[in-house]
Formats: structure tokens, sequence, C-alpha cells
């Protein structure tokens, strides 16, 4: 009689296994049959977890094979997720023309345990400004993020081309994303040019 073997995790959300249900019978019982453990990437940072892979008593209809069960199986999913700040800049030159808008999509490495709140700032407010001066990202939102526009300003005088950093500082109750701040540098291109009106 063919004997069944099921297989099972102690939490899915850290490890799964995969077939769940072995089966033994005349033709294959000399064979191994591989099973295999995985680990889930749940995006969250929350350290090494353990879990522990289960067999079931085996069950068949040969009194011999029925009812065994093997010793369980210690495993530890390594946690691999970095909290940080996705800020995804329209290109590595980054720039702006004055009067212009660049979009920049904000999101965030991680699951965030609370919310995040991201402030950002120009060093030359006179050159080029945020539409907000800060957003939140949640747990709901954390992988879809949230666009902000810097718009180039316009001065009306010709004084060329300017450099200004931009700056996103995260801050939470989450201690993992009280993070560094995350400074670029973008450049400001003139579009003033002398020219004469005559009405």
């Amino acid at each position: 009689s063919e004997v069944r073997l099921t297989i099972s995790s102690s939490n899915a959300k850290e490890g799964t296994v995969e077939p769940g249900t072995l089966i033994f019978n005349k033709d294959n019982w000399g064979e191994p049959q591989t099973v295999t453990v995985q680990g889930q990437d749940d995006n969250v940072r929350d350290g090494n977890v353990n879990y522990t892979v289960f067999f079931a008593p085996s069950e068949s209809n040969d009194e011999d094979y029925n009812g065994i069960q093997a010793s369980p199986i210690k495993v530890t999913n390594i946690d691999n997720d970095v909290a940080g700040l996705n800020i995804n800049i329209p290109a590595e030159d980054f720039e702006v023309l004055e009067g212009q808008n660049q979009t920049i999509l904000v999101k965030l490495n991680t699951q965030p345990k609370k919310e995040v709140k991201i402030a950002m700032v120009v060093d030359n407010k006179d050159e080029a400004a945020f539409n907000v001066p800060e957003i939140t990202l949640d747990a709901e939102s954390w992988n879809t993020g949230e666009s902000v526009y810097l718009s180039g300003i316009s001065d009306y005088i010709i004084d060329g081309d300017k450099p200004v950093k931009v700056t996103f500082t995260a801050a939470s109750e989450d201690e993992d994303y009280n993070l560094e701040p995350v400074v670029f540098d973008a450049l400001v291109k003139d579009v003033d040019v002398a020219d004469l009106v005559v009405n």
C-alpha cells in the first residue's frame, strides 16, 4: 500500500514547503523525494525569524508504515530587508527648466511599522521649490509611494544655469526610518534671453 507523508510550515509568512505531500509506493519506495523549503521575502525589517517544518504521522493501509512521524526541522528565515528611501529622479544628470516642473517619485524600501514623514528642502529657494514641503508614507502606501514636483523658479534674469542641492529627510516613530538625509544635485536651467519688445 502507498504511504502518504504530509509536510507543513509553522509560519507560511516566513517560509513555505513544496510539495506539501509525498507519496511512496511499491514503484518509488527506494527513490529519494525532494522537499523545497522557501524563505519568504516579506519586505519588513523584522530581523531573523525562526519557524519549524513539521511532518505529520504517515498514513498508510500498511500497518508497518502507518503512524510513523519524522522529527521536525527548525529553520531560520534570514532577514534581507534594509530600511531606506527609494527616490526615483528623472535622470542621473538631474535638470529642471525655469518655469517647468520635474516629477520625483518617493517610496520606501520596506514596509514601515509606523508612518514616515519625508521633508523636502532646496538649498536655494530663489532657484527651485517643491510643490509641498512634506509627504507621509505608511504601511499601505510605502511601496506605491507619492509623486512630488520640483519647479524651476522663473526669475526673468539672464543669470545662467544654477546648481542646487535637494534634500530628503525621513523621520518616524519607527526607529528604522530615522535615516540620514538623502541629497541630490540638480541644475536649474536658465531659459531667459535678451530681447526687445516693441508695442
